[in-house]
Protein backbone atom coordinates (compact mmCIF):
# COMPACT_ATOMS: atom_id res chain seq x y z
CA UNK A 1 0.00 0.00 0.00
CA UNK A 2 1.62 3.39 -0.97
CA UNK A 3 1.22 5.78 2.00
CA UNK A 4 2.78 8.56 2.63
CA UNK A 5 4.68 7.25 5.82
CA UNK A 6 7.80 8.74 6.30
CA UNK A 7 6.82 11.56 7.67
CA UNK A 8 7.76 13.32 11.44
CA UNK A 9 4.39 13.76 11.99
CA UNK A 10 3.53 9.66 12.74
CA UNK A 11 3.91 10.56 16.26
CA UNK A 12 4.51 13.23 19.35
CA UNK A 13 5.47 13.40 22.23
CA UNK A 14 4.95 15.42 26.01
CA UNK A 15 6.24 15.95 28.86
CA UNK A 16 3.77 16.00 32.07
CA UNK A 17 5.72 17.56 35.17
CA UNK A 18 3.61 18.84 38.44
CA UNK A 19 2.71 22.67 37.79
CA UNK A 20 3.05 23.28 41.47
CA UNK A 21 6.49 23.48 43.29
CA UNK A 22 7.70 20.20 45.21
CA UNK A 23 9.62 19.91 47.89
CA UNK A 24 12.43 17.77 49.46
CA UNK A 25 11.54 13.99 50.10
CA UNK A 26 8.00 14.51 48.12
CA UNK A 27 7.33 11.70 46.04
CA UNK A 28 6.85 13.36 42.10
CA UNK A 29 5.37 11.45 39.49
CA UNK A 30 6.93 12.85 35.82
CA UNK A 31 4.46 11.29 33.08
CA UNK A 32 5.38 11.02 29.65
CA UNK A 33 2.23 10.53 26.99
CA UNK A 34 3.34 9.70 23.51
CA UNK A 35 0.71 9.21 20.37
CA UNK A 36 1.87 7.47 17.71
CA UNK A 37 -0.24 6.86 13.32
CA UNK A 38 -1.84 3.39 14.01
CA UNK A 39 -0.11 2.49 11.02
CA UNK A 40 2.79 2.08 13.71
CA UNK A 41 1.55 -0.93 14.95
CA UNK A 42 0.35 -2.72 12.02
CA UNK A 43 2.27 -6.04 10.52
CA UNK A 44 5.18 -4.99 8.70
CA UNK A 45 5.76 -2.17 10.43
CA UNK A 46 9.77 -1.41 10.99
CA UNK A 47 11.08 -2.32 14.31
CA UNK A 48 13.77 -0.56 15.53
CA UNK A 49 15.28 -3.91 17.49
CA UNK A 50 15.56 -7.49 16.78
CA UNK A 51 13.01 -7.84 19.33
CA UNK A 52 9.40 -7.18 18.25
CA UNK A 53 7.82 -4.28 20.66
CA UNK A 54 3.38 -3.55 20.19
CA UNK A 55 4.50 0.13 19.81
CA UNK A 56 7.97 -0.16 17.49
CA UNK A 57 9.55 3.51 19.62
CA UNK A 58 12.10 4.53 21.56
CA UNK A 59 11.62 6.94 24.09
CA UNK A 60 14.98 8.97 25.10
CA UNK A 61 15.94 11.33 28.21
CA UNK A 62 18.47 11.36 30.31
CA UNK A 63 16.13 12.01 33.83
CA UNK A 64 13.77 8.98 33.54
CA UNK A 65 17.03 7.10 35.00
CA UNK A 66 19.03 10.28 36.60
CA UNK A 67 16.72 12.95 36.86
CA UNK A 68 18.68 15.85 38.14
CA UNK A 69 16.77 17.02 40.93
CA UNK A 70 16.55 13.79 42.97
CA UNK A 71 16.21 9.65 43.30
CA UNK A 72 14.22 7.77 40.19
CA UNK A 73 12.34 4.71 41.60
CA UNK A 74 11.40 1.46 40.33
CA UNK A 75 8.90 0.97 37.75
CA UNK A 76 5.54 0.66 38.08
CA UNK A 77 4.25 -2.94 36.90
CA UNK A 78 1.89 -2.94 34.63
CA UNK A 79 -0.62 -5.43 33.63
CA UNK A 80 0.03 -6.66 30.11
CA UNK A 81 -3.82 -6.13 29.14
CA UNK A 82 -4.05 -2.86 29.38
CA UNK A 83 -0.34 -1.81 28.65
CA UNK A 84 1.56 -1.74 25.33
CA UNK A 85 5.46 -3.07 25.43
CA UNK A 86 8.42 -0.01 23.88
CA UNK A 87 12.02 1.11 24.55
CA UNK A 88 13.67 3.17 26.81
CA UNK A 89 17.58 3.94 27.00
CA UNK A 90 17.87 0.88 30.00
CA UNK A 91 16.06 -1.34 28.05
CA UNK A 92 12.40 -2.85 27.34
CA UNK A 93 9.34 -0.73 29.39
CA UNK A 94 5.76 -1.03 29.31
CA UNK A 95 3.06 2.55 28.81
CA UNK A 96 -0.14 2.42 29.90
CA UNK A 97 -2.68 2.27 26.87
CA UNK A 98 -4.92 5.36 27.11
CA UNK A 99 -7.31 4.62 23.94
CA UNK A 100 -7.41 6.04 20.57
CA UNK A 101 -8.38 9.10 18.98
CA UNK A 102 -9.27 10.38 15.64
CA UNK A 103 -7.50 13.19 13.71
CA UNK A 104 -9.56 13.55 10.36
CA UNK A 105 -8.98 10.73 8.36
CA UNK A 106 -6.54 9.35 11.04
CA UNK A 107 -6.08 7.46 13.98
CA UNK A 108 -3.51 7.66 16.93
CA UNK A 109 -3.21 5.31 19.70
CA UNK A 110 -2.04 7.30 22.98
CA UNK A 111 -0.06 5.76 25.28
CA UNK A 112 1.37 7.06 28.65
CA UNK A 113 4.76 6.52 30.81
CA UNK A 114 5.27 7.43 34.18
CA UNK A 115 8.03 7.39 36.78
CA UNK A 116 8.05 8.40 40.04
CA UNK A 117 11.57 10.11 41.76
CA UNK A 118 12.18 11.31 45.35
CA UNK A 119 12.97 14.82 45.18
CA UNK A 120 16.16 14.82 46.98
CA UNK A 121 17.96 18.40 45.91
CA UNK A 122 15.90 21.88 45.93
CA UNK A 123 16.68 24.40 43.31
CA UNK A 124 15.22 25.04 39.61
CA UNK A 125 15.65 22.50 37.32
CA UNK A 126 15.03 22.17 33.70
CA UNK A 127 13.80 18.77 32.35
CA UNK A 128 15.08 18.39 28.86
CA UNK A 129 12.36 17.82 26.12
CA UNK A 130 11.76 14.31 25.73
CA UNK A 131 12.32 12.58 22.18
CA UNK A 132 10.71 9.55 20.59
CA UNK A 133 12.65 7.47 18.09
CA UNK A 134 11.08 5.03 15.27
CA UNK A 135 11.64 3.85 11.74
CA UNK A 136 9.16 4.92 8.91
CA UNK A 137 8.90 3.39 5.56
CA UNK A 138 8.10 4.77 1.93
CA UNK A 139 5.55 1.86 1.83
CA UNK A 140 4.51 -1.37 3.01
CA UNK A 141 4.81 -4.27 0.15
CA UNK A 142 4.24 -7.70 -0.10
CA UNK A 143 6.87 -10.15 -0.81
CA UNK A 144 7.03 -13.68 -2.55
CA UNK A 145 6.46 -15.26 1.54
CA UNK A 146 3.31 -12.70 1.04
CA UNK A 147 4.36 -11.39 3.78
CA UNK A 148 4.49 -7.06 5.06
CA UNK A 149 7.71 -5.67 4.22
CA UNK A 150 8.68 -2.28 4.70
CA UNK A 151 10.28 -0.38 2.02
CA UNK A 152 12.98 2.55 1.89
CA UNK A 153 13.30 2.27 5.66
CA UNK A 154 14.48 5.42 7.74
CA UNK A 155 14.64 6.88 11.48
CA UNK A 156 12.99 9.67 12.56
CA UNK A 157 13.09 11.43 15.67
CA UNK A 158 10.40 14.26 17.10
CA UNK A 159 11.04 15.96 20.38
CA UNK A 160 8.44 17.36 22.85
CA UNK A 161 8.85 20.40 25.21
CA UNK A 162 11.34 21.27 28.51
CA UNK A 163 9.92 21.60 31.38
CA UNK A 164 11.20 24.27 34.35
CA UNK A 165 10.57 22.29 37.93
CA UNK A 166 11.01 24.02 41.01
CA UNK A 167 11.93 22.05 44.52
CA UNK A 168 11.98 23.52 47.80
CA UNK A 169 13.00 22.72 50.98
CA UNK A 170 10.73 21.72 53.57
CA UNK A 171 10.02 25.36 55.88
CA UNK A 172 11.18 25.75 59.37
CA UNK A 173 7.61 26.88 60.43
CA UNK A 174 5.54 24.93 62.18
CA UNK A 175 7.52 21.67 61.69
CA UNK A 176 6.17 19.47 64.19
CA UNK A 177 8.59 17.89 67.14
CA UNK A 178 7.84 14.26 66.23
CA UNK A 179 8.36 15.11 62.24
CA UNK A 180 10.62 12.27 60.57
CA UNK A 181 10.74 12.95 57.10
CA UNK A 182 6.98 11.99 55.86
CA UNK A 183 5.40 13.51 52.91
CA UNK A 184 2.07 13.37 51.13
CA UNK A 185 -1.86 13.18 51.94
CA UNK A 186 -2.22 9.79 54.74
CA UNK A 187 -4.92 8.72 56.72
CA UNK A 188 -4.53 6.56 59.65
CA UNK A 189 -6.71 3.99 61.09
CA UNK A 190 -5.46 1.17 64.68
CA UNK A 191 -6.57 -2.02 65.50
CA UNK A 192 -5.50 -3.44 68.79
CA UNK A 193 -6.76 -6.85 70.18
CA UNK A 194 -6.70 -8.37 72.89
CA UNK A 195 -9.80 -5.75 74.50
CA UNK A 196 -8.91 -7.72 77.92
CA UNK A 197 -5.85 -9.26 79.60
CA UNK A 198 -3.94 -9.33 82.57
CA UNK A 199 -1.10 -7.20 83.51
CA UNK A 200 2.38 -8.73 81.88
CA UNK A 201 0.11 -9.82 79.40
CA UNK A 202 1.07 -8.86 75.77
CA UNK A 203 -1.27 -6.02 73.69
CA UNK A 204 -0.80 -6.20 69.42
CA UNK A 205 -1.32 -2.68 68.15
CA UNK A 206 -1.61 -2.05 64.67
CA UNK A 207 -1.63 1.35 62.60
CA UNK A 208 -2.22 1.58 59.32
CA UNK A 209 -0.51 4.45 57.29
CA UNK A 210 -2.37 4.52 53.84
CA UNK A 211 -1.54 7.31 51.28
CA UNK A 212 0.81 9.13 48.42
CA UNK A 213 4.56 9.15 49.50
CA UNK A 214 7.26 6.99 49.49
CA UNK A 215 5.78 4.57 52.07
CA UNK A 216 8.86 1.99 52.20
CA UNK A 217 10.82 4.95 53.87
CA UNK A 218 8.21 5.75 56.45
CA UNK A 219 9.78 5.72 59.71
CA UNK A 220 7.60 4.03 62.18
CA UNK A 221 5.44 6.49 64.15
CA UNK A 222 6.44 7.46 67.77
CA UNK A 223 4.37 5.93 70.68
CA UNK A 224 3.40 8.59 73.39
CA UNK A 225 5.01 7.82 76.92
CA UNK A 226 3.10 5.86 78.91
CA UNK A 227 3.49 4.33 82.80
CA UNK A 228 0.65 2.11 81.62
CA UNK A 229 2.25 0.32 79.08
CA UNK A 230 6.06 -0.85 78.08
CA UNK A 231 7.01 -1.42 74.47
CA UNK A 232 8.40 -4.60 72.94
CA UNK A 233 8.93 -3.83 69.67
CA UNK A 234 7.64 -2.73 66.24
CA UNK A 235 7.13 -4.80 62.94
CA UNK A 236 6.57 -3.23 59.59
CA UNK A 237 4.96 -3.73 56.31
CA UNK A 238 4.13 -2.53 53.24
CA UNK A 239 1.18 -3.80 50.95
CA UNK A 240 0.75 -1.42 47.66
CA UNK A 241 -0.45 1.91 49.16
CA UNK A 242 -0.31 0.49 52.85
CA UNK A 243 2.28 0.75 55.43
CA UNK A 244 1.18 -1.22 58.54
CA UNK A 245 3.31 -0.99 61.63
CA UNK A 246 2.45 -3.76 64.47
CA UNK A 247 3.20 -2.23 67.83
CA UNK A 248 3.82 -4.94 70.41
CA UNK A 249 3.64 -4.12 74.34
CA UNK A 250 3.01 -5.23 77.88
CA UNK A 251 0.55 -4.61 80.44
CA UNK A 252 2.12 -2.75 83.76
CA UNK A 253 -1.00 -1.63 85.55
CA UNK A 254 -4.37 -2.98 85.98
CA UNK A 255 -7.78 -1.32 85.42
CA UNK A 256 -9.40 0.74 83.02
CA UNK A 257 -6.28 1.52 81.04
CA UNK A 258 -5.83 4.06 77.86
CA UNK A 259 -5.03 2.46 75.39
CA UNK A 260 -1.37 3.81 74.51
CA UNK A 261 -1.32 7.22 71.50
CA UNK A 262 0.44 6.83 68.55
CA UNK A 263 0.57 10.04 66.21
CA UNK A 264 1.89 10.67 62.75
CA UNK A 265 3.44 14.23 61.57
CA UNK A 266 3.70 14.45 57.88
CA UNK A 267 3.80 17.88 55.51
CA UNK A 268 1.11 18.09 52.96
CA UNK A 269 2.67 19.71 49.96
CA UNK A 270 -0.64 20.71 48.22
CA UNK A 271 -1.35 22.88 51.14
CA UNK A 272 2.39 23.78 52.05
CA UNK A 273 1.70 23.17 55.92
CA UNK A 274 2.33 20.42 58.34
CA UNK A 275 -0.18 18.12 59.94
CA UNK A 276 -0.50 15.36 62.45
CA UNK A 277 -2.44 12.47 62.75
CA UNK A 278 -3.67 10.28 66.02
CA UNK A 279 -4.43 6.81 66.81
CA UNK A 280 -7.87 6.45 67.76
CA UNK A 281 -8.54 6.64 71.70
CA UNK A 282 -9.50 3.16 73.00
CA UNK A 283 -9.40 1.45 76.67
CA UNK A 284 -8.14 -1.82 77.73
CA UNK A 285 -9.77 -3.60 80.78
CA UNK A 286 -5.76 -5.36 82.18
CA UNK A 287 -6.99 -7.29 85.53
CA UNK A 288 -4.36 -8.40 87.99
CA UNK A 289 -1.93 -11.30 87.11
CA UNK A 290 -3.32 -15.01 87.42
CA UNK A 291 -3.91 -16.29 90.99
CA UNK A 292 -4.56 -19.60 92.70
CA UNK A 293 -7.29 -21.76 93.06
CA UNK A 294 -7.45 -20.30 96.57
CA UNK A 295 -7.29 -16.68 96.09
CA UNK A 296 -3.82 -16.08 96.77
CA UNK A 297 -0.93 -16.18 94.31
CA UNK A 298 0.47 -19.21 94.34
CA UNK A 299 0.98 -19.56 98.26
CA UNK A 300 3.00 -22.85 98.48
CA UNK A 301 2.07 -25.53 101.76
CA UNK A 302 4.10 -25.28 104.95
CA UNK A 303 5.72 -28.91 103.95
CA UNK A 304 7.05 -27.90 100.73
CA UNK A 305 7.99 -24.09 101.46
CA UNK A 306 11.88 -24.92 101.95
CA UNK A 307 11.99 -26.94 98.47
CA UNK A 308 9.30 -24.41 96.76
CA UNK A 309 11.62 -21.23 97.56
CA UNK A 310 14.80 -22.99 96.75
CA UNK A 311 13.43 -23.83 93.07
CA UNK A 312 12.32 -20.10 92.71
CA UNK A 313 15.46 -19.10 93.64
CA UNK A 314 16.91 -21.10 91.02
CA UNK A 315 14.93 -19.87 88.10
CA UNK A 316 14.88 -16.15 89.42
CA UNK A 317 18.97 -16.82 88.79
CA UNK A 318 18.80 -17.96 85.49
CA UNK A 319 15.78 -15.72 84.43
CA UNK A 320 18.64 -12.86 84.91
CA UNK A 321 21.20 -14.12 83.45
CA UNK A 322 18.61 -15.03 80.21
CA UNK A 323 17.86 -11.04 80.35
CA UNK A 324 21.30 -10.17 80.72
CA UNK A 325 22.58 -12.23 78.34
CA UNK A 326 19.77 -11.63 75.76
CA UNK A 327 20.22 -7.70 76.85
CA UNK A 328 23.29 -7.73 76.02
CA UNK A 329 23.24 -9.61 72.89
CA UNK A 330 20.41 -7.56 71.74
CA UNK A 331 22.52 -4.42 72.42
CA UNK A 332 25.30 -5.56 70.36
CA UNK A 333 23.11 -6.41 67.69
CA UNK A 334 21.62 -3.21 67.25
CA UNK A 335 25.06 -1.63 68.12
CA UNK A 336 26.25 -3.87 65.05
CA UNK A 337 23.41 -2.75 62.55
CA UNK A 338 23.86 1.06 63.94
CA UNK A 339 27.50 0.53 62.73
CA UNK A 340 27.40 -0.72 59.75
CA UNK A 341 24.70 1.51 58.46
CA UNK A 342 26.99 4.32 59.43
CA UNK A 343 29.98 3.06 57.44
CA UNK A 344 27.85 2.68 54.63
CA UNK A 345 26.92 6.20 54.69
CA UNK A 346 30.48 7.13 55.21
CA UNK A 347 31.24 5.27 52.08
CA UNK A 348 28.62 6.32 50.13
CA UNK A 349 29.56 9.57 50.98
CA UNK A 350 32.83 9.56 49.64
CA UNK A 351 31.91 8.07 46.44
CA UNK A 352 29.20 11.19 45.61
CA UNK A 353 31.85 13.25 46.85
CA UNK A 354 34.10 12.21 44.27
CA UNK A 355 31.78 12.26 41.47
CA UNK A 356 32.05 15.54 39.14
CA UNK A 357 30.36 18.32 39.56
CA UNK A 358 28.98 17.05 43.25
CA UNK A 359 26.05 18.13 44.89
CA UNK A 360 27.90 18.53 48.47
CA UNK A 361 25.06 19.71 50.29
CA UNK A 362 23.16 16.50 49.33
CA UNK A 363 25.70 14.52 49.99
CA UNK A 364 26.48 15.81 53.74
CA UNK A 365 22.75 15.52 53.85
CA UNK A 366 22.17 12.15 52.97
CA UNK A 367 24.61 11.30 55.56
CA UNK A 368 23.58 12.44 58.46
CA UNK A 369 20.28 10.82 57.23
CA UNK A 370 22.01 7.83 57.25
CA UNK A 371 23.60 8.12 60.94
CA UNK A 372 20.39 9.80 62.47
CA UNK A 373 18.25 6.65 60.93
CA UNK A 374 16.03 9.29 59.14
CA UNK A 375 14.73 10.75 55.68
CA UNK A 376 16.86 13.08 54.19
CA UNK A 377 14.17 15.59 54.85
CA UNK A 378 14.05 15.58 58.40
CA UNK A 379 17.49 16.45 58.96
CA UNK A 380 18.16 20.09 58.36
CA UNK A 381 16.75 21.75 62.16
CA UNK A 382 17.48 23.75 64.46
CA UNK A 383 17.82 21.35 67.46
CA UNK A 384 20.12 19.17 64.44
CA UNK A 385 23.42 19.68 66.56
CA UNK A 386 21.41 18.68 69.96
CA UNK A 387 19.65 15.35 67.81
CA UNK A 388 23.32 14.44 67.04
CA UNK A 389 24.87 14.61 70.79
CA UNK A 390 21.79 12.67 71.75
CA UNK A 391 22.86 10.16 69.49
CA UNK A 392 26.41 9.64 70.82
CA UNK A 393 28.42 12.56 69.19
CA UNK A 394 30.68 15.22 71.79
CA UNK A 395 29.09 18.32 71.68
CA UNK A 396 31.90 20.32 69.84
CA UNK A 397 31.40 17.95 67.05
CA UNK A 398 27.95 17.16 66.82
CA UNK A 399 27.81 21.46 66.63
CA UNK A 400 30.59 21.25 64.10
CA UNK A 401 28.74 19.00 62.05
CA UNK A 402 25.24 20.67 62.04
CA UNK A 403 26.83 24.34 61.51
CA UNK A 404 28.77 22.52 58.19
CA UNK A 405 25.38 21.78 56.90
CA UNK A 406 23.90 25.04 57.92
CA UNK A 407 26.71 27.01 55.91
CA UNK A 408 25.83 24.89 52.88
CA UNK A 409 22.46 25.35 53.21
CA UNK A 410 23.39 29.60 53.53
CA UNK A 411 25.42 28.97 50.01
CA UNK A 412 22.60 27.80 48.00
CA UNK A 413 20.18 31.29 49.33
CA UNK A 414 22.84 33.50 48.57
CA UNK A 415 24.93 33.46 51.46
CA UNK A 416 29.41 33.18 51.46
CA UNK A 417 30.57 29.72 49.61
CA UNK A 418 31.65 27.20 52.30
CA UNK A 419 35.80 26.91 52.79
CA UNK A 420 35.34 22.96 53.51
CA UNK A 421 36.97 20.99 51.16
CA UNK A 422 36.24 17.31 49.98
CA UNK A 423 38.91 15.87 51.86
CA UNK A 424 37.58 18.12 55.66
CA UNK A 425 34.15 16.60 54.95
CA UNK A 426 35.50 13.05 54.63
CA UNK A 427 37.56 14.20 57.69
CA UNK A 428 34.25 15.05 59.84
CA UNK A 429 32.01 12.56 58.57
CA UNK A 430 34.93 9.45 59.88
CA UNK A 431 35.32 11.47 62.85
CA UNK A 432 31.50 11.45 63.23
CA UNK A 433 31.34 7.72 62.42
CA UNK A 434 33.61 7.06 65.08
CA UNK A 435 32.17 8.76 67.96
CA UNK A 436 28.77 7.39 66.98
CA UNK A 437 29.72 3.88 66.92
CA UNK A 438 31.61 3.66 69.88
CA UNK A 439 29.84 1.32 72.21
CA UNK A 440 28.50 3.45 75.40
CA UNK A 441 30.59 2.79 78.74
CA UNK A 442 30.26 -0.46 81.03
Amino acid sequence: ADVALARADLAEVELDAPARASYVGEVVLLRVEFAVDEALTQPGWPQLFAQPLDVPVQLDAAWLDAPPFGRALAEAVLESTNSASFATAHGLSRALRLGEETRGARRFQRFAYSRSVVAERAGRFELEAPRLRFATAARVERDVFDSDVAVDTRFVGVDGSPRQFEVRALPEAGRPAGFDGAIGRFELRAEFAPRELRVGEPLALTLFVSGTGDLASLAAPRIADSSAWHLLGVLEETTGTTRAYRYELRALTAGESPGPRVEFAYFDPDVASYRTLASPSFTVRVAERATSESGTVGEPVPERRALWLVGLAVVSVALVIVIVIVRRGGARGRRGERAAREHAALATLERGLARPAADVEAEWTAFLAAVLGVASNAVSSHDLADRLARAGAPPELAERAARTLGDFVGARFGGAAPRTTHQELVALASELQSELSRPPPG
